[in-house]
């Protein structure tokens, strides 16, 4: 297992993507203090905003599925969000996600010391914010990947297998081999995103006292990092606008591909 250490695309991406040797700094300190997490590691590190944010669910959702891929790579993994330890056992809970990689924050900063967007900032509720941005307002990409839930993508994976067993609130069960009559499987099939995206909405909606306690943080936009064994940085995304946790939204961690190959 390596890294692929072009220099010249090593050097294109540093001229574009390198972070402040001090905003680097505040973020290998927060994660040295677990063992995975040191040097002779290769480490992916996911900052999430709330734990009850949209963008929270689906990112882990998605790497869960893709959690052998993670380990074929020996890569180690650390996923941190902003809450409480209740609101990160309900997250996991909810999601499947085992709990040994999560950790939380009760506050934004560490997002804030190393560039994370806080999102739309306007002097208003910031639950009216959170609305604007799903709206589109400052939050680019949005309303291209909210389309994008409802017509399905030929080019991006399916979410659910025939078998599941899908509820949205009051509304009876239904089984994901419904998908398959929307135009088969082995893509994201129309309504397929939308439909969990929903699922997701209503576990917040549900739970929102849980997720949601730290209102000043609704809109708080997460990031990506990943560094190689020597602690330097390969790989970084800071989205601005929700539901833009990937730079790929077609294949989410697809950016993996590109800096680590198997030996």
């Amino acid at each position: 297992m390596y890294i692929d250490t072009s220099k010249r695309r090593l050097q294109l991406y540093f001229v574009s993507h390198k972070l402040p040797t001090l905003e680097l700094k505040a973020l290998l300190e927060r994660i040295s203090v677990y063992p995975s997490m040191g040097r002779g590691n290769l480490k992916l590190i996911i900052l999430l905003g709330l734990f009850g944010d949209l963008d929270s669910f689906e990112f882990i959702q998605i790497i869960k599925i893709n959690m052998s891929k993670l380990q074929s790579m020996d890569l180690n993994l650390i996923v941190i969000g902003i809450g409480d330890e209740k609101s990160r056992n309900e997250f996991c809970k909810y999601t499947g996600f085992p709990v040994e990689f999560v950790k939380y924050d009760k506050d934004a900063s560490l997002h804030q010391k190393i560039g994370c967007s806080s999102g739309l900032n306007m002097k208003i509720n910031p639950l009216a914010n959170l609305i604007l941005m799903c709206a589109g307002v400052k939050s680019p990409g949005t309303l291209k990947e909210v389309i994008r839930g409802y017509i399905g993508d030929k080019q991006s994976d399916q979410i659910y297998q025939s078998k599941d067993q899908i509820k949205l609130g009051i509304l009876p069960k239904f089984k994901g081999s419904l998908f398959e009559n929307a135009g088969g499987t082995g893509f994201l099939r129309p309504f397929e995103m939308a439909t969990l995206r929903l699922e997701n909405m209503i576990e917040v909606l549900c739970k929102w006292n849980v997720y949601m306690s730290s209102s000043n943080f609704l809109t708080q936009r997460g990031g990506t990092f990943l560094f190689d064994r020597d602690d330097k940085l390969l790989y970084r995304y800071l989205p601005v606008g929700l539901l833009t946790y990937s730079e790929n939204m077609k294949n989410p961690i697809g950016f993996l591909d590109s800096y680590i190959v198997k030996s």
